[in-house]
């Protein structure tokens, strides 16, 4: 039986921490440059993280969702799953995977219109599983009440979703 580990990630950064005064007590700053979350996750770990952005609304919100996520191999179909990568500014970004094409991935979140992320696939990091509310209930996100979910918010027509989303940010300012 395969055993899991989760990371948090709280866990990460402080794990990332220890490694940094490490390897300041050691002198030696050009390695840790070279430390990112990739190589801290093994393949087929499990680990979380809070939703700190609202480019998932309305089906992921900030403050309210974590999300548990699974490092990924090489050959594993990602499409139409909500993917961890790295962007080409080096961000970590979690957004819907629309599209794989030979090596490039395109990307949207659901809070955007318009938007989209083109990566390589390596930049993939992790893919969602579940998500847990703040109330505790987990979410499978390959579930059939899930997958209803992202078709009806998907379904909407562009202007009702840009309305929308505009009232969901309006009112979490207040």
């Amino acid at each position: 039986k395969h055993q899991y580990m989760y990371w948090s990630a709280y866990q990460i950064a402080m794990l990332q921490n220890c490694l940094t005064q490490l390897l300041l007590a050691m002198n030696d700053k050009n390695i840790m440059k070279d430390i990112r979350i990739e190589e801290l996750i093994e393949i087929g770990e499990i680990f979380e993280m809070v939703v700190t952005g609202d480019s998932m609304l309305p089906l992921l919100g900030v403050g309210r969702d974590r999300l548990v996520l699974r490092r990924i191999n090489d050959q594993e179909d990602i499409t139409e799953r909500i993917a961890m990568f790295r962007s080409n500014d080096q961000q970590i970004v979690v957004h819907r995977v629309i599209d794989v094409n030979n090596n490039i991935v395109t990307l949207q979140g659901y809070g955007n219109i318009s938007k989209v992320e083109r990566v390589e696939r390596d930049r993939i990091i992790a893919v969602l599983e579940r998500v847990i509310r703040d109330n505790n209930k987990e979410i499978d996100c390959l579930s059939e009440s899930w997958r209803k979910k992202e078709r009806m918010w998907l379904g909407l027509p562009i202007w009702l979703r840009k309305h929308t989303l505009s009232l969901i940010r309006l009112w979490k300012k207040q």
